[in-house]
């Protein structure tokens, strides 16, 4: 039985646990966070995946993750690829599903939160692997300069172990289409997309930068 159809049901709601956080650039890191150029430095990622579980619903059964933002930056967009496993442990036929999050304001460093999907009856256990990331930052070359650094940019981080990851985890991934221009995996690039194009902001936004 396959709830809902196979739609993917993604509600990611920023059910943002406040653990002492922080305004990214604007204040000092809460415990736990890591400039984001240390963490792409040592190939680490921006955000932890602290649980990701099925849960029995009498309902309908869901596969819940609990994110969090370790970075230094305000979080706008996380993308990653579910994989979903049977009893045996061997990836369903539906199995692989993309995840995506996206919040206006932001998730701030320090801040925590969740995303449900519901899941067929045959899903015993799931996990994810992160894909990209996009977070909020001063334009480069802004550091110590105050009218600079009130203007916010979209970069993205890439995964640079996405695909190795899905493919040992039992995952299809599909062939790379080079774009003239793109930046090396891993790296922290701006974003040419219309929908990501920089934003003046004079003061930041209620839930702070991130980057």
């Amino acid at each position: 039985m396959r709830p809902w159809s196979s739609i993917l049901v993604l509600m990611l709601v920023a059910a943002v646990w406040m653990t002492g956080c922080g305004s990214g650039e604007e204040e000092s890191l809460p415990p736990g966070c890591t400039p984001l150029k240390e963490l792409v430095a040592s190939g680490r990622s921006p955000i932890q995946v602290s649980s990701a579980r099925v849960w029995p619903n009498p309902l309908m059964k869901q596969f819940k993750v609990s994110l969090m933002n370790v970075c230094d930056k305000r979080i706008k967009t996380v993308e990653w690829t579910t994989l979903l496993y049977d009893e045996a442990g061997k990836l369903l036929p539906d199995g692989q599903r993309p995840g995506i999050f996206n919040e206006l304001i932001g998730v701030k460093p320090g801040e925590s939160w969740e995303g449900v999907m519901v899941v067929g009856d045959a899903t015993v256990t799931g996990k994810i692997v992160l894909k990209s990331v996009v977070y909020e930052s001063a334009p480069r070359g802004a550091e110590g300069k105050k009218a600079l650094s009130q203007f916010k940019m979209m970069f993205r981080w890439k995964n640079p172990k996405h695909d190795a990851d899905v493919a040992a985890a039992g995952g299809k991934v599909a062939p790379p289409s080079p774009r003239p221009g793109a930046s090396p995996a891993g790296s922290a690039a701006p974003i040419a997309s219309p929908t990501l194009v920089p934003s003046a902001k004079a003061s930041p936004a209620p839930a702070s930068s991130a980057r």
